[in-house]
Order: C-alpha cells, then structure tokens, then sequence
C-alpha cells in the first residue's frame, strides 16, 4: 500500500507516533481497537480514505465515500486524570472540530449533545468513544471521528435520520482533506493538554445545539418527551424542561434529541 506524501507529511509535522493508513477500510474505529489491545502507542492514529462500515451510535453504520472525508480514530492512554473525565473525550473531539471550522474556515458550528457538530443545523460530523480492556483494567479508549469534508460525503437524505451537510458547502476557502485533518489533530492534541473541566463545561454549554429551544427526546425509540433544553449536567446527562414544569436529566445511552422543527421528525 503506497502511503500518501501529503499525509506523511502531515505525520512527521505533528510527531504522531504511529499511524496506519488504508485507502480502504471496514471501520478505522475496530482496527484501532485492535490495534490498542496489541500495545499501540499514546497518540497513535487509524485514517482511511475510503471506509465502508463507519461506526455510531447505537450500531449504526455509514460509507465514507473515497477522498470526501475525515475518517480517523485516535488512540488514548488515558492518564490517571484523564480518567476521571473519560465519557467527556467524545465532546473534547467535538469542540476541537468545531474550534477547526471556526479560526481556519470561519463556519459557525454547534455540538449536538452527545456526539455530532452541526452547521446550519445539518450534521458535518460524527463522534464515536470507544473503550479497551484488560480484563478489569483499562488499556486505553479510541477517539472515533468523522467529518464530512467535500459534497460526495452527503449520503442521500432517505439514509439519514438527521439532515446532513459538509463543511465545503459552507466556506469559500479551499480545503485540503490531509491539512484538515492535520488541523484536527492539533485542535484535539491542544484540548487533552490543557484540559480544564469547568473551562470545557463551559465552552460544550454555550456551543450547545438548540440550547433554550424546545426539543422533543425519543426514549428506546419509541415515547416522546417534549420540553427546552436547558444545558448539560457536570456528570454530561443533558437536562430538559418538560411541558409540565419538571426538569429532567437525560443519559447518551437512553435518548435522540430532535428540535421540535425538524423536518424529520416521524
């Protein structure tokens, strides 16, 4: 497999101490998973130009279409801090993309609790946290992301369950697949190192999608929970005003979040 000289380029500047590039992969998030179990280094990264059964949430899956996209997972060895604030990395990724698309692009995006980045309130990217272990000990969490970056990236809407969007529809600047990522993996390097938790709480609130709007929680996908969204609890269970007056707290694991002006609902 012929590496790419623009992403080996992108490689040696960042100091990345391993990587393994595919033009075609199943999903960069179980290689690396394997990968970590078998000893891959702090910072280590999976990437792939073309991947055919990406991962989400809740067993989803999606096609990166060849050259359209970022399809990256970063290996982690958490330090003991670092794992008193696991289940944050996920919107740690979110807010180092969304800084991206802000100082290099100039889009405006928001983090639609718990795992994607939004622009124009259309999905540009996705997040996936997943964890290895050593019987009872942790070996280490793969931070999985996707972006999509040029227009083949758009699946077709009666795919999707969210409206999507990519970055290109929405900047007059270039934008180059490798230096983005490069400008990814930087952002996030930046984050984990300077990590703050109120500072992050912070900055994850006010980017919040569809914060002081009503919103509607599909449980198991089946009821319906109509109500505002206030914010994002220190322990990050999203928090909602019912119609009835209740405030209500919301685990990844139970929910989907809808505004109640999406044109998908069902």
């Amino acid at each position: 497999m012929i590496t790419p000289i623009p992403f080996q380029e992108i490689i040696e500047k960042l100091n990345i101490p391993a990587y393994k590039y595919f033009e075609t992969i199943g999903s960069t998030n179980t290689t690396a998973l394997s990968w970590l179990e078998e000893g891959a280094a702090d910072g280590s990264i999976v990437f792939a130009n073309h991947q055919q059964a990406g991962k989400g949430r809740k067993q989803r899956h999606w096609v990166t279409n060849p050259g359209s996209a970022i399809a990256l997972s970063i290996i982690m060895k958490p330090t003991q801090q670092e794992k008193e604030y696991l289940q944050f990395f996920s919107a740690v990724a979110a807010l180092a993309l969304v800084q991206v698309l802000q100082e290099k692009y100039q889009i405006t995006a928001q983090i639609k609790w718990p795992n994607d980045v939004l622009i124009q309130q259309r999905k540009c990217a996705g997040i996936l946290l997943e964890a290895a272990w050593h019987g009872q000990e942790l070996a280490g969490i793969v931070v999985g992301i996707g972006v999509n970056l040029f227009p083949a990236s758009v699946p077709p809407a009666y795919l999707v369950q969210f409206p999507a969007t990519c970055v290109q529809n929405h900047t007059h600047s270039s934008i180059s697949q490798f230096d983005f990522l490069g400008e990814l993996i930087t952002a996030f390097s930046n984050y984990r190192t300077n990590f703050n938790f109120d500072n992050f709480h912070n900055q994850w609130e006010n980017l919040l999608a569809f914060r002081g709007e009503r919103v509607y929680i599909i449980e198991n996908d089946e009821s319906h929970i109509s109500g505002t969204l206030l914010g994002v609890e220190f322990n990050g269970d999203l928090r909602v005003l019912t119609n009835d007056a209740k405030i209500l707290t919301f685990s990844a694991a139970d929910i989907q979040l809808r505004p109640t002006n999406d044109v998908w609902e069902k």
